[in-house]
């Protein structure tokens, strides 16, 4: 913003609060400067081997139920009689091949809600 566009009133008012601004005693400023300049960095905590190897657990606790419930269905496929296809994810969606065209876009889904009514009857335009 430019002071010489605002009022007469609004830009005496400016210069008086750029005048009276408060600043900090230089005392105050020089003690502020020499600690933040003295303070090292924090030593890692005691505990941080720890934090991490409870992270990396987790981690691996995590990735262990996933790699079971993959398990799990493809024994339960097994056992119903339908084998996992090649191709498909544990839900049974198929991937879709490198550089294959997408059938959905989310443009085109969105178009497709647009036209629609909640019911799913098509609108009249």
């Amino acid at each position: 913003m430019i002071v010489d566009d605002l009022d007469p009133e609004l830009r005496e008012f400016v210069a008086r609060l750029q005048r009276e601004r408060p600043l900090p005693r230089p005392a105050f400023r020089g003690d502020l400067g020499r600690r933040l300049t003295r303070r090292t960095a924090r030593p890692a905590p005691r505990y941080l081997r720890l934090l991490v190897a409870g992270q990396l657990g987790a981690g691996a606790l995590l990735l262990a139920l996933a790699a079971l419930g993959a398990y799990a269905e493809i024994v339960l496929r097994a056992r119903a009689g339908r084998p996992a296809e090649s191709g498909t994810s544990c839900s049974g969606v198929r991937a879709p091949r490198a550089g294959a065209p997408r059938k959905w876009s989310i443009t085109r889904l969105r178009a497709m809600a647009i036209n629609r009514a909640p019911g799913g009857a098509r609108r009249s335009s």
